[in-house]
């Protein structure tokens, strides 16, 4: 769990980091494609609007989707970033015949 569902405070951003790398033989940009992220809090019942990264390279890459003044279009509680109703989808955009290693991804939720 991310935190207490008795904890009293609100969730006032969230920002992911994705660091992926493309697997050999892919390292193309052909059809500009780029990876999606969305976020549920009803264990995938509802998502948020999808973000994109940019167009992705032909070499290891970062991104941050998200900042200090975004929720992502919904107002988070406490127990939808319970283990149980917190979700992360990744896709890819424009290409779906390209295969992507993804080393990992991390979420920070910030509270006020």
């Amino acid at each position: 769990m991310l935190l207490s569902e008795s904890d009293t405070r609100t969730c006032d951003w969230v920002e992911d980091w994705i660091w992926r790398e493309e697997t050999a033989g892919g390292l193309s940009t052909s059809g500009a494609p780029k990876l999606c992220i969305q976020l549920s809090w009803n264990s995938g019942a509802n998502w948020t609007a999808a973000k994109s990264t940019s167009t992705l390279g032909t070499i290891e890459q970062t991104f941050t989707l998200g900042d200090s003044t975004d929720n992502w279009g919904h107002i988070w509680t406490n127990a939808q970033l319970s283990n149980a109703n917190f979700r992360v989808r990744i896709f890819v955009a424009t290409s779906t015949a390209r295969d992507f290693s993804l080393d990992w991804i991390m979420v920070c939720v910030t509270y006020k």
